[in-house]
């Protein structure tokens, strides 16, 4: 039941005097206590409003369960200099007798004597049930409520996951005994996400809700942690244009959902890091027209990532997600990188319509047989102004086709000439070496281009350079990683 509908049952089921004990349940993190308090706080009957709540969570003797109840309904007294003095006195009793002789902890149960007449005729309210000590057991608590029930006249409202609950079969075992009625409150992703927007506000409402409820999350903790991830990244950059939005945020949501655990037989970190869509979906067709039984389960699943990611909108995966899996991995975040990364996005908005145009000419080519040769050719002819645009692994892929498509390697030459001019030309003092993530290989002479900047990085560190830098900082950097790799011996020579 969605929380509205809930929310409604709930104020009828405690409008009747004949439900005594009352169970509200449903998963962790989908708005059980939010939906309480809002039924609190809109009654109009003062027993509702006045209702005592507690929580078990690490509660572990019943005692201390019921000291709970006690100083929970302590403020509900009408005269407040009665309230304080009756806790000063259950207070300055328990004190005085555990100070004459620590066996005198028993006292603990001072705290009974107030429970009858604070008890009465109230509504009580017991939250994380599921989260309470082991040492105090569900078969406890439940005598707890009937004795609230039968003895002390009271209801009692409980809040919980029974899912979680590590001894449900004596929960099983009591509960048609104990509780009058259950409700079970199902928050659909968007109910979740209009809870965690008001928790944590952001800029970018819009988007997040649309990529969270496609993932079907619906732990508002975990909507608000990733909500809190995308204004870190986001925040900052000034007015960010609807294509640098449509980039950034379904891969923030999906990489914060797969982090948290919020989506079940989800795809991992690192088939998303390497994922192409359509290389991945050509290679699975060439599968099954092979009829490789082993690898039909893993295609099957990959199938169901795929169709996720296709929701949306990611066709394939690259620097950015590589910078938001660290910073979910670490919490750490590298200001800096992500920041020269959107404002690229921000800044110059053919990368991402360079992106676009790609995904939709691979999309052409594998799955639009109506689509002729020389259509394809003109296509990806028009890919040529925007390479600069491309990363290495899709260049290298787009060359490949180039070749196939004509027959001969000028279309191919073409995309490596304006690419790497435009690359030489951005960084004229070098790159600083990238780990490109994709299932795509990168071509000798677009790794050879890549190289030579790498080198006219490194090339102003020398070899004692780049030890004293290691064993000072015990690390290194990009500068000193290419270096190593790549010296050789007539390099230390000299140096």
């Amino acid at each position: 039941m969605t929380i509205e509908g809930c929310k409604q049952n709930l104020l009828l089921t405690l409008a009747s005097p004949d439900n005594r004990v009352i169970a509200l349940t449903g998963k962790w993190g989908t708005g059980k206590t939010h939906l309480w308090q809002q039924v609190r706080d809109t009654a109009k009957d003062d027993t509702i409003k006045k209702a005592a709540s507690i929580s078990l969570f690490g509660v572990s003797s019943l005692v201390d369960l019921k000291s709970k109840v006690v100083y929970a309904l302590l403020p509900s007294l009408n005269d407040a200099g009665v309230a304080a003095q009756v806790s000063g006195v259950l207070n300055g009793f328990k004190k005085a007798a555990q100070g004459l002789h620590r066996g005198f902890n028993a006292l603990d149960d001072l705290a009974l004597v107030a429970l009858p007449t604070l008890l009465k005729g109230k509504l009580l309210v017991i939250d994380d049930i599921e989260r309470k000590h082991d040492k105090l057991h569900i078969d406890e608590i439940l005598g707890f409520i009937d004795e609230c029930v039968q003895v002390y006249k009271c209801r009692v409202l409980l809040v919980l996951n029974d899912d979680k609950l590590k001894d449900k079969d004596i929960w099983e075992q009591f509960r048609e005994k104990v509780i009058d009625q259950e409700l079970r409150l199902d928050t659909s992703a968007a109910e979740a996400f209009d809870i965690a927007k008001d928790i944590v506000k952001t800029e970018w409402a819009e988007p997040l809700e649309k990529a969270t409820v496609t993932c079907g999350v619906t732990n508002i903790r975990i909507l608000c942690k990733i909500i809190r991830l995308a204004n870190r990244l986001l925040e900052g950059h000034g007015h960010l244009q609807d294509e640098v939005i449509e980039k950034v945020i379904p891969s923030v949501v999906l990489l914060s959902t797969i982090h948290f655990k919020s989506l079940p037989d989800g795809p991992t970190f690192e088939y998303l890091l390497d994922y192409n869509g359509t290389v991945s979906a050509t290679l699975r067709a060439i599968r099954a027209r092979q009829g490789d039984p082993d690898d039909s389960e893993e295609d099957a699943r990959h199938g169901q990532w795929d169709s996720l990611l296709s929701s949306l909108n990611i066709h394939s995966c690259g620097e950015f997600e590589k910078l938001v899996v660290e910073v979910l991995r670490t919490g750490l975040m590298d200001t800096q990188a992500v920041r020269e990364l959107i404002e690229r996005y921000r800044l110059d908005g053919r990368y991402l319509g360079t992106g676009k145009s790609v995904a939709q000419f691979i999309q052409h080519y594998n799955w639009h047989p109506e689509f002729s040769r020389e259509q394809l050719i003109a296509e990806l002819r028009s890919l040529v102004p925007g390479a600069e645009f491309i990363e290495p692994p899709t260049l290298s892929y787009l060359m490949d086709l180039s070749e196939e498509l004509t027959g001969d390697p000028k279309l191919a030459e073409e995309f490596l000439c304006a690419w790497s001019t435009a690359l030489d030309a951005a960084h004229p003092d070098g790159l600083a070496p990238t780990q490109w993530p994709s299932t795509r290989p990168i071509r000798p002479e677009v790794e050879a281009v890549l190289n030579a900047a790498y080198a006219r990085l490194s090339s102003a560190t020398t070899l004692a350079e780049a030890c004293t830098h290691i064993r000072s900082t015990r690390g290194y950097g990009d500068a000193e990683e290419h270096l190593l790799k790549h010296i050789k011996a007539t390099d230390v020579g000299a140096d």
